[in-house]
């Protein structure tokens, strides 16, 4: 029945309901104009409704608000809005819906019109209004050489606040947006709520000013000022550390020995005061250094009391702290083992008595007792004046206070040369051969006779 025309006969499905309609209502500001916002309604319908709305203001040519917004059945669609029209401008706004799959349309033909709105804009403002908020910045506890300034304000002016925010931490000369720009720099906080979630990083030694401005109308802050008010400003943090690295060295060698050193840098924030011990059994300690400060980013270097002999090791510890540590836990360093190997090398050669027509050479390699440690040698002999050489020993040892000989066969009327390379590391030979001088010539005449008859 309730697509019945009046004549008894039917159009459409009888069993679909199709009652759309079109309301609208004064909306919001937009500046110094207010929008009109318009409500498609499918509430009654059984059916999906496409809606083509225009709208004219003051009687001028129409314009589109939409050419085809379809809407579910039961429901209704409140997204639209006319745009700000100025103060007493009148809007007339014209509509129809259908919908093709059961042929249906309301109105049948042309459109449907409202009654004319007369925009009352009289209380919107030409600009944003600044929202009042309570406002107060807070310092957490230190942390790693720094404290967290949090920036927190609660809302309760009665309407949404926006908030664009920034901070300075050189005293106000430069301002930085928040590290989370996309939300400082349109921070929404509704009426009754309190927000904290603007946060920053303050290093030891430094203070932190906050700024900003609040406004009703979202993004926008034209002609406002910030608020710099004093309970946005933080004290001085003061959160000292006192890290540190060490780098030790052997020094260099003189006579078998070096001084050993350990290098002290400052890694933290602040002057920083340090004990550094020393040992050579890794157990008795003796200082090196009680409460010297080092200011923070300095090194300082020092060396142990004497020359420390050839295979020694060196061992160091250190702590610090805000002021001369008394007590407190050491960190080790690198161990020094000093590397100064010292050989002193002679050698000598003698021929021995006659046998068989030849004579035996033999050399002798020494290293004294004023080294500290093996000397390895190599050897080579001529016996024909320099002008060849055979390799008789390719890493011949011999320890501190000792020797070692090596022998060679010289024929009658020939004599030999012996020379060598010293070093303190086996196997690895460099710079010129030390040469002895010749043998005397072999005199040993060798007769094999025999007699027959």
């Amino acid at each position: 029945t309730s697509n019945n025309d009046g004549a008894a006969c039917h159009a459409g499905d009888p069993t679909v309901t199709f009652v759309p309609s079109v309301t609208a209502t004064q909306g919001s500001c937009d500046g110094s104009n207010r929008e009109i916002d318009v409500t498609l309604n499918n509430s009654s319908s059984n059916v999906s409704t496409n809606f083509v709305v225009t709208y004219t203001v003051n009687g001028g040519s129409a314009q589109t608000l939409t050419s085809g917004t379809s809407v579910s059945s039961s429901s209704s669609n409140t997204s639209l809005s006319v745009p700000g029209q100025a103060n007493g401008a009148a809007v007339v706004i014209s509509w129809y819906a259908e919908n093709t799959a059961n042929d249906l349309r309301e109105p049948t033909s042309g459109t449907t019109s409202l009654s004319s709105i007369t925009v009352d804009a009289s209380s919107c403002s030409s600009g944003p209004t600044a929202v009042s908020l309570i406002d107060s910045q807070s310092l957490g506890s230190c942390s790693g050489g720094s404290q967290t300034s949090t920036l927190a304000f609660i809302n309760s002016s009665g309407s949404t606040a926006y908030v664009t925010a920034e901070y300075s931490l050189d005293g106000g000369s430069s301002w930085s947006v928040h590290p989370d720009a996309q939300e400082a720099d349109n921070l929404t906080i509704t009426t009754g709520q309190t927000n904290s979630s603007l946060t920053v990083s303050v290093s030891h030694g430094s203070s932190i000013q906050w700024r900003y401005k609040s406004s009703d109308t979202s993004g926008d802050w034209t002609g406002l000022s910030y608020i710099t008010a004093n309970d946005m400003n933080s004290s001085t943090v003061n959160c000292p550390t006192t890290t540190f690295t060490t780098s030790t060295s052997a020094g260099s060698c003189s006579a078998g020995s070096s001084t050993p050193t350990i290098s002290v840098t400052n890694t933290g924030n602040s002057t920083g005061y340090f004990d550094v011990q020393w040992s050579t059994d890794n157990s008795t300690w003796t200082t090196l250094q009680n409460g010297n400060a080092i200011s923070s980013g300095a090194t300082e270097t020092y060396s142990v009391s004497s020359a420390q002999t050839h295979g020694t090791t060196v061992y160091f510890q250190v702590r610090s702290g805000t002021s001369n540590p008394s007590s407190g836990s050491y960190t080790a360093a690198t161990p020094i083992t000093v590397n100064c190997p010292v050989i002193d090398v002679s050698a000598s050669q003698a021929l021995g008595s006659c046998s068989a027509g030849s004579a035996t050479s033999t050399l002798t390699l020494s290293n004294s007792n004023s080294a500290n440690t093996t000397a390895y040698f190599l050897v080579e002999y001529s016996l024909d004046g320099g002008s060849t050489w055979t390799e008789k020993a390719a890493n011949q040892s011999v320890a501190q206070n000792g020797s070692a000989t090596l022998t060679q066969s010289v024929s009658d009327g020939a004599s030999i040369t012996w020379r060598y390379k010293s070093s303190t590391s086996s196997g690895s030979f460099s710079g010129d051969y030390t040469t002895l001088s010749a043998s005397s010539t072999v005199d040993c005449p060798y007769i094999d006779p025999s007699v027959s008859q």
